[in-house]
C-alpha cells in the first residue's frame, strides 16, 4: 500500500495500467498483480476512477489461469466487485473455465506425448 500512497513510486498516473501489465506478463509477477488488484480493487477504482482498464488486465491476467483455485479466487473476486465493467470480469472467468476444459480435454495425449509414446 505504501507504494501507492508514495505517488505510485515514481510511476506516472497513466503508465500505471503498463507497469502493471508488464509485470502480469511475467510468470511469478501475474501472481503478484493477481494478489494487488484483489487487494486493492476498492482504493485503485476510486484512485483512478476507471475500472475499465483494471478489468482488462484482470481479462489478461485469466488468459494464464490454468487451475480450479485460481478460477475459485477469480468467480469470489467476481462476486464483490460488481460494476459497470463486470462484463470484462465475467470474460475472464470463461477465458479460465475454456483454459480447465481444454486442459482437462488433452491431458491423456500430454502424457502420451510426453511419456514417450506419442513422439515419431
Amino acid at each position: 500500500m505504501s507504494l501507492l500512497q508514495d505517488n505510485l513510486g515514481g510511476i506516472k498516473e497513466d503508465d500505471i495500467y503498463n507497469v502493471m501489465l508488464s509485470v502480469a506478463a511475467n510468470p511469478n509477477g501475474r501472481y503478484f498483480i493477481w494478489y494487488f488488484i484483489r487487494e486493492y480493487w476498492s482504493y485503485l477504482s476510486i484512485r483512478f476512477a476507471d475500472t475499465r482498464k483494471l478489468s482488462l488486465i484482470v481479462k489478461k491476467l485469466s488468459e494464464s489461469f490454468e487451475n480450479v483455485v485460481l478460477l475459485e479466487e477469480l468467480d469470489f473476486f467476481i462476486e464483490g466487485t460488481y460494476d459497470e465493467n463486470a462484463d470484462l470480469r465475467f470474460k475472464a472467468l470463461d477465458i479460465v473455465v475454456n483454459n480447465l476444459y481444454w486442459t482437462a480435454s488433452k491431458e491423456k495425449e500430454f502424457v502420451q506425448y510426453f511419456s514417450g509414446r506419442g513422439r515419431n
